[in-house]
């Protein structure tokens, strides 16, 4: 256990701007950040709905006010590094994470900052949940500088003491989501999660038989599925301890972003999960309710990358999201109905390697809809990437005009005998550019 003292530091007085939304796509708002080359990052919702965030590069912690969008920023009174997480506790305190060695405490009626630096040089805070009992729970990514991250900390405000428990060697715990006892973590070098449970202090890695790559998000729904962003790879995973399955999906990669880097989990208010795919510059929930995939994109001048890393959901279920490198927030609005949607004629088909099938996939035209380009996409579980292989996917038509009635496409399958046996899902998918809107279909192969 470690003990540090430390003193409020003396507010600095905050800047305030009224920000104007600017209407990205009929789904995303993003606002302009004033400080130049701010470099968002960390992102959170309190209970007003205000939206909090840190700007990394001008050491900034801002706050944007839902009703009147006055964004008011408060000077960090310290260099900071690398800010990945950001949470309230009940007292409404906000607690960050900071790659230096620190967590910081923010009181948000008295606008003063606290730090606490953690016992273990160099292993930069990353993840941070609160749990039941108002304890800081963190991940230690990295151990004394080296890419050989062992070790979970907890802190404790009353005692302003910090306790660390070293896992695996070279686990890389990145991520970290809290269920009744127990803490989740995503061991990104180890390439699985693990359970820590807070009581015994007894710790377990679970390795699927599935690939996983490089996982960083994680968070737990209603019913205990763990859910995990595969950072690594194109995929998200669902994992049930019980009977210790894997069910998992892939998102819709492209010849321009063969990986999508999906990064950060989060769970609305009717158990959909949210994450961010930053590489094609994608904000997606997944409906668990229909197995249902709905990505929304960023868009940007000339295919830019925005790096939207960071991801927080309101109370009304909207997706609030940093973008690193155009200085910008953004949110998707989650209430405005998808203009059309996708039906396939089978959730579950089983076949013999080296044979053939197919689908047909019905695409639907919301109501009032104008003519729009629609073009078809699958992707799968078959390789951590979402490609295909020792089989092939035709879509005919390979896109459609969309108007006001439904329309049809058929996709052939072909497996060649070398397909290795096993349970895939694949992901069939409908986009118009702004919204992909897809389907999960299991298949068997024999």
């Amino acid at each position: 256990m470690s003990i540090i003292y430390l003193y409020d530091f003396v507010p600095t007085p905050p800047i305030s701007e009224r920000l104007v939304g600017i209407l990205a796509s009929p789904y995303i708002t993003e606002f302009n950040i004033p400080t130049p080359s701010s470099v968002p990052n960390g992102i959170g919702v309190d209970k007003k709905g205000n939206v909090w965030f840190v700007e990394n590069e001008a050491g900034i912690l801002a706050m944007l006010d839902r009703n009147s969008y006055l964004l008011t920023e408060y000077k960090i009174p310290a260099d900071i590094g690398e800010v990945w997480s950001l949470k309230f506790d009940t007292q409404g305190n906000l607690w960050f994470t900071d790659s230096k060695d620190r967590i910081w405490r923010f009181d948000t009626i008295g606008k003063s900052f606290r730090n606490y630096e953690v016992p273990t040089k160099g292993s930069r805070p990353t993840d941070l949940a609160i749990d039941t009992g108002g304890r800081i729970w963190i991940t230690q990514i990295r151990s004394n500088y080296s890419e050989e991250g062992e070790r979970i900390a907890v802190f404790d405000p009353s005692k302003e003491a910090f306790t660390e428990y070293k896992l695996g060697d070279r686990s890389g715990p990145a991520g970290i989501a809290l269920e009744n006892g127990n803490i989740w973590i995503t061991q990104t070098y180890a390439n699985n999660i693990a359970k820590f449970n807070k009581y015994d202090l007894s710790y377990k890695q679970f390795t699927p038989s599935q690939s996983i790559v490089s996982p960083i998000g994680i968070a737990v729904d209603a019913r205990g599925t763990v859910w995990f962003a595969q950072h690594g790879a194109s995929k998200i995973s669902g994992f049930v301890e019980s009977n210790k399955t894997l069910f998992e999906f892939a998102t819709s990669p492209n010849a321009e972003f063969p990986i999508t880097t999906p990064y950060w989990i989060a769970i609305d208010s009717k158990q959909n999960i949210w994450f961010n795919e930053h590489s094609p510059n994608k904000i997606a929930k997944f409906i668990k309710a229909n197995n249902t995939l709905v990505e929304y994109k960023i868009p940007s001048e000339k295919g830019e990358l925005v790096n939207a890393l960071t991801i927080a959901l309101d109370q009304d279920d909207n997706l609030w999201f940093t973008e690193w490198t155009r200085n910008r927030i953004g949110v998707v609005n989650s209430n405005i109905p998808v203009p059309f949607t996708v039906d396939v004629s089978a959730g579950f088909v089983n076949i013999e390697a080296g044979k053939s099938f197919t689908l047909e996939v019905t695409v639907r035209p919301g109501h009032g809809s104008e003519i729009r380009n629609i073009y078809f996409n699958a992707s799968g579980t078959i390789t951590p990437t979402g490609e295909f292989v020792n089989s092939t996917i035709i879509f005919d038509p390979e896109q459609i005009n969309l108007d006001n009635s439904s329309r049809q496409a058929k996709l052939f399958i072909h497996t060649k005998p070398e397909l290795t046996r096993g349970v895939y899902n694949m992901t069939i998918s409908a986009s118009d550019g702004f919204i992909t809107y897809a389907r999960i279909v299991k298949v068997e192969v024999l």
